[in-house]
């Protein structure tokens, strides 16, 4: 006779319902947490690489604007305007006549080569790069701007964007014994100060900082819808080593 085993229902049977849906709430509450660390993660990324991007942007900006500043008023044959024959802006006139439109404050209407507008959101000189005695040249005048209003917050060299989310620029005009030039032909340096903020505003971060350059002079004030991007500030002193 052949024995018959029996088969054991409680091993065989399902699980039920209550077992079920406490499986599934496990499930799920381990699934929320890790989908809420991966949007945290992926926020914190996002954020790291705008505040990247922005310190590039930033170094750009004062990279450029150092290195032409260094060579403002750069005249290799000691041209100066005051010469009768001169023509060293090639507007076709004796610059000798042109002297009775003397430099006022900080804006200068002269042939000579050094700064001729230094506002504090602009700037322009010129230079003798080539070393022909005048200032005709591509690239022998130079300027800086940022529009404003200033929509698309570029920083302008020429005309040209070189660097972008750029809010907020401010040139201090310093004698060489470093208080403040009362006249264009006095500066020997220049404070730069720089703001850049990020593409995209942090809604979990409020900027409260306060925006100063070197000389403790406020360049920027956050504004009240735009308090949620991330800034950096760079502000450096440059010693226009070729104007004297």
């Amino acid at each position: 006779m052949t024995d018959k085993i029996a088969p054991n229902k409680r091993t065989s049977r399902g699980f039920s319902l209550v077992e079920v849906l406490v499986a599934l709430a496990i499930f799920g509450v381990v699934m929320g947490s890790i989908y809420s660390l991966y949007i945290a993660q992926s926020q914190s990324a996002m954020t790291q690489e705008e505040v990247v991007t922005l310190q590039k942007n930033l170094r750009a900006a004062l990279f450029f604007m150092e290195q032409d500043l260094r060579m403002a008023g750069y005249n290799p044959e000691r041209v100066n305007g005051d010469e009768a024959g001169e023509d060293i802006d090639c507007d076709g006139t004796d610059d000798a006549a042109q002297n009775d439109n003397t430099a006022t404050a900080m804006t200068d209407e002269s042939a000579k080569i050094r700064f001729k507008e230094a506002q504090t959101g602009s700037l322009t000189f010129t230079l003798d790069l080539d070393g022909d005695g005048d200032t005709c040249d591509a690239e022998e005048t130079v300027s800086y701007t940022l529009n404003d209003p200033n929509p698309d917050r570029l920083l302008r060299r020429n005309g040209s964007p070189i660097a972008e989310n750029i809010e907020a620029i401010y040139f201090e005009y310093l004698t060489a014994g470093g208080t403040a030039a009362a006249t264009i032909g006095d500066i020997r340096q220049v404070v730069v100060t720089a703001v850049a903020r990020t593409t995209n505003p942090d809604p979990k971060y409020t900027d409260g900082n306060s925006y100063q350059s070197l000389l403790g002079t406020t360049v920027f004030t956050v504004p009240t819808d735009a308090e949620h991007f991330r800034r950096q500030l760079l502000s450096t002193r440059v010693e226009c080593r070729n104007l004297d």
